[in-house]
């Protein structure tokens, strides 16, 4: 049990420097290198919420779990590629983009889990 908050409290630390980081190459005015940094605190810090696998873990926590993950990375992305792309797109579009590969990885992942026992 100790290997676990050892492990969750490094991947949280990380995150937490990373964004202290990107804000501070935004102050000076540093934009490329902030996004990256961004997103990927953001991901150490989303990362960190996984849960550890475990046996009495169902396979359908870990699929909704994974399903989570997999969105924000997805909304990480979206949220890159607009700033460098210039595109714009709408609520409705990134809301369906969204839930829809919520609810597909979520099944898969599950499936996935599931088979492989």
């Amino acid at each position: 049990m100790k290997m676990e908050a050892d492990t969750y409290t490094a991947t949280m630390a990380c995150g937490l420097v990373v964004i202290l980081l990107a804000a501070f190459s935004v102050v000076a005015g540093i934009r490329d290198v902030s996004a990256i940094l961004f997103l990927v605190g953001g991901l150490l810090v989303a990362g960190g919420f996984m849960p550890q696998r475990s046996v009495k873990d169902e396979p359908a926590v870990m699929g909704a779990a994974y399903g989570w993950y997999v969105s924000l990375v997805f909304i990480c992305f979206f949220a890159f590629a607009i700033s460098y792309t210039g595109r714009t797109f709408t609520a409705a579009e990134l809301l369906g983009l969204t839930a829809s590969l919520m609810v597909i990885t979520m099944l898969l992942s599950w499936a996935y889990l599931s088979w492989r026992g």
